[in-house]
């Protein structure tokens, strides 16, 4: 068994291509390049299926009437206390697009595991259409209560969204 072979790491890979009806050779530089390919692909569909999950999503409005999709999370998940994190709000129309300018229409409040409340004011997130964020230090472990009441574009909402559990930050300390 030649070296190379001999990694777990090593896959076999072809040495062929077709293009125009004509076999050539896979230039061997060109080989470790589709293993980077596979790995960058893996990451980025990983951290979309993660946004995906650590946020919820929820359909506003009336039937007969404009309809919103609000999208709740936090800035970073899983949250750790004694961490800077946050509040991450989208609100896009029923065709999808985003819906700018409710930073001063939309308030927020939050109340903790141990019963204090919060007001939160949301700002527009820089270079995301349609989202808004404010940046909170959750510091007691436990789910937390966000509702948001308010106005997008003339519908009035009144929701409430649960966070994930707050994991106390001395759980991943080491050492």
């Amino acid at each position: 068994m030649s070296p190379r072979s001999a990694s777990p790491f090593v896959t076999s890979t072809p040495t062929r291509f077709r293009t125009h009806g004509r076999s050539e050779p896979v230039p061997r530089a060109a080989r470790p390049y589709r293993r980077l390919q596979a790995l960058a692909l893996m990451v980025t569909v990983a951290l979309v299926a993660s946004f995906a999950v650590a946020h919820q999503t929820r359909t506003v409005g009336p039937d007969d009437g404009p309809r919103y999709v609000l999208v709740f999370g936090m800035l970073n998940e899983p949250a750790f206390t004694n961490v800077r994190s946050g509040i991450d709000l989208i609100v896009r129309d029923e065709d999808g697009d985003a819906v700018p300018g409710l930073a001063g229409a939309l308030r927020l409040t939050v109340t903790a595991p141990t019963g204090a409340v919060r007001e939160v004011q949301l700002r527009a997130a820089h270079g995301r259409a349609g989202a808004y964020v404010d940046d909170l230090i959750w510091t007691v472990p436990g789910v937390y209560e966000v509702r948001i009441r308010g106005f997008v574009g003339d519908l009035e909402i009144d929701e409430r969204f649960e966070t994930h559990e707050v994991r106390d930050l001395h759980e991943i300390r080491f050492p």
